[in-house]
């Protein structure tokens, strides 16, 4: 995200501080799904975040199922259209982990995103993520699945998604990140501007 910043606003590259990522709040009991087949699409603001470049991406991956979380069905029903039968819409949901249960990878082609809260939470259950290089969670998402290229093609999405369910399935890796530490480092920043 610094680095992004620091690209469109030139002037500002001296001035940037760190950016810190928020803290993940995980419940007690999570079970991570294992078929290998189904992605999850999460976030209310559907066009920004990139449904309609997941759509494409199922369209060319005929193996998988998608799961769409967050926004209206009757707002995208054109789009789930072209794969029928494929997608399944949550709409709403309080609960995330119905939907993190329900997912092998999170694709996150997002056109702009500060961070990516949904990301995040992904990591810390162990879930993959595919996500683009315009979301601010990427620099973390290097560690615990595939980073893209907004621009890249449909085929570089899918074998990313690949990639990302193959090296998962070694295990054992999640985003740990409590809130304690994201005080710390706010702690931190603020210690240097007053001085």
């Amino acid at each position: 995200l610094s680095e992004q910043i620091a690209n469109s606003y030139t002037f500002s590259k001296n001035r940037i501080g760190p950016t810190i990522a928020p803290g993940v709040e995980l419940p007690s009991l999570f079970r991570k799904k294992t078929s290998g087949n189904t992605i999850g699409f999460a976030g209310r603001e559907w066009r920004r975040k990139g449904l309609e470049r997941v759509i494409h991406i199922i369209e060319a991956m005929p193996e998988y199922e998608l799961v769409v979380a967050g926004p209206p069905p009757d707002e995208f029903q054109h789009l789930v259209d072209r794969v029928k039968g494929r997608v399944h819409v949550l709409g709403w949901i309080a609960d995330m982990d119905t939907f993190f249960s329900k997912i092998d990878v999170l694709v996150h082609p997002a056109i702009e995103e500060a961070y990516g809260m949904v990301v995040a939470e992904a990591m810390a259950r162990g879930i993959p993520v595919v996500v683009s290089d315009t979301t601010g969670a990427a620099q973390h998402a290097k560690q615990f699945g595939k980073v893209v290229p907004i621009s890249a093609s449909i085929q570089a999405w899918t074998n990313a998604i690949n990639e990302a369910i193959f090296e998962s399935r070694k295990g054992g890796n999640r985003f740990l990140r409590s809130w304690r530490n994201v005080s710390d480092e706010y702690h931190g920043v603020y210690q240097i501007l007053t001085l």
